[in-house]
């Protein structure tokens, strides 16, 4: 078996390197869902932080088909320690559409979350978990 170069070993690791900074999206435009999907792990990360329990709905696109109309899109559904539970929709483009057909369904809080409104929004949930 022939020996690799320290040159040889350094190419490959620079392919790979570039290989998965294309898989990342890095050198490439982020798509709609990457762009998404980053903003609702920075609003988990953000909610983890007040001491909530997060769940993630990957690929919600919002509810199951067969419930087409029956609740709102919820990307993150964060609980608290005793037991509440609230409901988030993160919104990371400034075009995004909000559907609010069905939160007077959902048994607990509603958020929608953007980049524009986190903070306000986090203070917001502070208060529903304080109990004000």
């Amino acid at each position: 078996m022939p020996t690799m170069s320290s040159e040889d070993y350094y190419s490959k690791f620079l392919y790979f390197a570039y290989c998965w900074s294309l898989m990342r999206g890095d050198d490439v435009k982020t798509s709609p869902y990457k762009k998404g999907r980053r903003f609702e792990y920075l609003v988990r990360d953000e909610l983890m932080k007040l001491g909530l329990i997060v769940f993630r709905a990957a690929k919600s696109s919002g509810r199951p088909r067969d419930a087409k109309h029956l609740y709102p899109p919820v990307d993150l559904i964060a609980f608290t320690r005793d037991g509440r539970a609230a409901f988030i929709e993160c919104k990371a483009t400034r075009r995004a559409r909000v559907r609010l057909d069905g939160v007077e369904r959902l048994p607990g809080p509603y958020f929608v979350i953007t980049p524009e409104n986190l903070e306000s929004v986090l203070e917001r949930v502070r208060e529903w978990m304080s109990g004000k």
